[in-house]
């Protein structure tokens, strides 16, 4: 135990001695004595001028140093715009037995500045600066134009250049309670801000690490009952500053911040940065943001990015990734309330990655893709910035947009009604109802919103090219659909849009001329072999027409309201249905019942079924002012001729339309026998009404119609007759005359 003793002995020596030397120091040596030497030490190592108006005092605890109080602080060549109530600073021991003071730690308390920009947008920290001008000349520094001129500029430049910034070499650098306030009149803000900071073993090349709290509120300079926005943030890291090599670098960063302000659909909002790097090289003009990561109400960014000749011709690359996050757990994060979709599995996950390239001419967009539920995204684009103009494609698959729409319920059903009733009472000028409902001045005029943002589309310019496969629109299966659209200051044309659906193809030429007021609609429908039955039960529930259809024609419309465009809507189409047939309304029964009442008979019911079926139907459709009109309708179907023309009008969801019917006899009920003298008849058929009424409501058999064929058909049979009976009493007449003759032949002979 003899060394444990001799260690004790020697470690309380040393300790003695220590203590000695510190109570020599402070006895001794006086600290205000060092204030020139404490503003040579401020000036070389920090770059700061300093005000030292009260005492300096010794500090014991944490470190033997100085105190010193009611400080003002001035950047080299600046006014005085800082003041402290209170600075540390740590200074090594044994340099101040020569009397000479070598500052290790400085420790800055509450400091305030109040920095000011003036209507005329003068800052209060330019003052001095500003009229020092008047008296001196300082030569610029000389300005990096290329990389070519960093890389030649020589050593003994550099070396110049870094003797100009002072040597640091601090153990902690510590500011504690400081105050900012800052105004600016010319934008109307008012910003304090309170830090706190913390950085050890500062010097240049050296990572220095960093703590920080910052609490910012902003506030409007007119108006101070304003609400404020307020960030709180917790900041840590390391710093390495290398004036030689001209480079900054942070590592190892973290921020966790909180603002509340009242623009922001959450606040308080609260989330977290991380970044493993961040380099500027000034000399060879690079940047380069290693593993930036965002996270916030769920979701979690991660950002990779270069940016070279950041100071002569910028260019970037971007690697961008968004991680797999709940939609709907975004959505109430956010406070956003939507309806419930009639599958209650949407929204249940999407991410999505892309890379990015560019400079100050393009940005281009590469390989981007959005995964959502079900569904896939895929998109490329190229962006010229001047002028503005775009090339983007976009391919997809697998969407069902119905899923994500609300379930229909008894209220939409009646607002629906509502808005029927509000239509119908508006198409009458002398309805009060139609005032009441829509709102409208004793005119009959509205003020709808617009349809189309002609401003907007005025400002488009560039081409998108659109793929998707198996989408579902409506209740509407698509198996793939395509078009290629440009857009050029107004003049959008889609050129041509092409679908795959019910087993048939729909093309489609389109053009939106909006460079004068009234947007302008050209249309040119292309259909063939579609399977109508089951086109219309997916888009309206309703299949009152069977077949496979083609469609050519040209519509053209103007406006910039949906009932504008279908009052104004002008053009022809042709249509023809092949092997169809009327569902849910039989011509055939419509017509022999009106025979059956002219015989005062009865349809058996039960051998009739509740649709026409057809081989063809052809008719081509006029179209003016949105009324449809269709002059030559004809049907061919067995035992059966139709023929019609009326008026479909789309303003008013209605139509009214007449067809005639020719029979050539029905074997399905004896009270439909047709004779033969009736078979070159027509019958016809009235069908009207509502869009939304029921298929079995809409026919009838025009009775009068009815009557007048038979009439027509007796007026035929008594000219027939009388035809008849004339030509018998000729017939009659010439074998009188024949007989006359002969008899008078016969006496002309007796006489000779």
């Amino acid at each position: 135990m003899i060394w444990a003793k001799r260690f004790g002995i020697l470690l309380l020596s040393i300790t003695a001695l220590f203590i000695a030397l510190i109570v020599y120091v402070t006895v001794f040596v006086n600290p205000n004595d060092f204030k020139d030497t404490l503003q040579d030490a401020a000036k070389q190592q920090a770059n700061i001028e300093l005000r030292l108006d009260g005492d300096i005092n010794w500090s014991f605890f944490p470190w033997l140093g100085i105190e010193l109080e009611n400080i003002g602080i001035a950047f080299s060549g600046e006014s005085e715009i800082i003041e402290f109530g209170k600075a540390e600073f740590g200074v090594a021991i044994l340099p101040l037995l020569s009397k000479t003071i070598n500052v290790d730690r400085v420790k800055l308390i509450d400091l305030k500045t109040n920095l000011m920009i003036d209507e005329k947008g003068q800052a209060n920290w330019q003052r001095t600066n500003l009229e020092s001008t008047t008296t001196s000349i300082s030569t610029p520094a000389p300005q990096v134009n290329s990389t070519n001129a960093n890389a030649s500029t020589s050593t003994s430049e550099k070396t110049q250049s870094s003797t100009l910034l002072p040597t640091i070499h601090l153990s902690e650098l510590a500011i504690e309670n400081a105050q900012i306030h800052y105004t600016d009149a010319t934008s109307d803000l008012v910003l304090s801000a309170m830090i706190d900071l913390s950085l050890y073993d500062v010097q240049w090349g050296r990572a220095w690490p960093l703590t920080m709290s910052v609490d910012v509120t902003q506030t409007n300079l007119s108006d101070k009952a304003a609400a404020a926005t307020n960030l709180t943030a917790d900041l840590s890291g390391n710093i390495t500053v290398s004036p030689e090599q001209q480079t900054f670098k942070l590592t190892n960063l973290s921020i966790n911040n909180q603002i509340i302000a009242d623009f922001l659909p959450v606040s308080p909002l609260a989330s977290e940065l991380a970044i493993a790097q961040l380099e500027v090289d000034l000399a060879n003009e690079k940047v380069e943001l290693t593993q930036l990561s965002i996270s916030s109400l769920g979701l979690d960014i991660n950002l990779n990015a270069q940016a070279t000749n950041v100071l002569s011709n910028p260019s970037f690359h971007a690697d961008l990734q968004l991680e797999e996050f709940t939609p709907s757990a975004l959505f109430k994060a956010l406070a956003i309330e939507l309806p419930t979709a009639k599958d209650t599995s949407v929204f249940s996950r999407m991410n999505a990655n892309m890379k990015m390239t560019g400079n100050t001419q393009t940005i281009a967009l590469s390989e981007f893709q959005l995964n959502f539920d079900d569904s896939t995204l895929a998109a490329n684009a190229d962006i010229q910035l001047s002028p503005l103009s775009w090339r983007v494609d976009i391919k997809g698959n697998n969407l069902d947009v119905d899923r994500y729409l609300p379930e229909k319920n008894d209220d939409d059903t009646k607002a629906e009604a509502s808005s029927a009733v509000t239509k119908t009472s508006a198409e009458d000028p002398s309805s009060e109802m139609s005032l009441a409902a829509t709102g409208t001045t004793d005119t009959g005029e509205t003020k709808a919103a617009d349809l189309i943002p002609v401003e907007l589309v005025r400002m488009l310019n560039g081409q998108i090219d659109f793929n998707w496969s198996n989408l579902k629109v409506a209740n509407l299966l698509i198996d793939t659909i395509e078009f290629s659209s440009t857009q050029n200051n107004g003049l959008v044309t889609v050129h041509p849009l092409s679908a795959s659906l019910y087993k048939g193809v729909i093309a489609l030429d389109a053009t939106l001329d909006a460079r004068e007021n009234t947007p302008k609609i050209m249309l040119k429908p292309n259909i063939q072999d579609v399977q109508i039955q089951p086109l219309l039960l997916d888009l309206t529930d309703t299949n009152k027409v069977a077949g496979i259809t083609d469609l050519k024609g040209e519509i053209n419309t103007q406006g910039n309201t949906i009932d504008n465009l279908i009052k104004n809507a002008n053009g022809n189409l042709v249509i023809q249905v092949l092997d169809g047939a009327l569902v849910g309304t039989n011509l055939t029964k419509s017509v022999c019942e009106g025979i059956a009442k002219n015989r005062n008979e009865a349809l058996d019911e039960s051998v009739w079924n509740n649709d026409t079926p057809f081989e063809s139907l052809n008719f081509p459709a006029n179209i003016h002012n949105g009324e449809v009109s269709t002059p030559g309708l004809k049907i061919q179907a067995a035992g059966i001729k139709v023929t019609g023309d009326g008026v479909i009008s789309l303003p008013k969801s209605s139509f009214n339309y007449t067809t005639n019917i020719g029979l050539t006899g029905s074997t399905l009920d004896k009270a439909c026998r047709i004779k033969e003298e009736f078979q070159t008849l027509t019958f016809p058929v009235i069908c009207s009404g509502k869009f939304t009424d029921a298929p079995a409501s809409l026919c009838r058999p025009d009775l009068k119609g009815f009557a007048k064929q038979f009439a027509k058909l007796a007026e035929a049979k008594l000219k027939i007759k009388a035809g008849a009976e004339k030509a018998r009493a000729k017939e009659k007449l010439k074998e009188k005359a024949k007989a006359e003759a002969d008899r008078l032949k016969k006496r002309l002979k007796s006489l000779f």
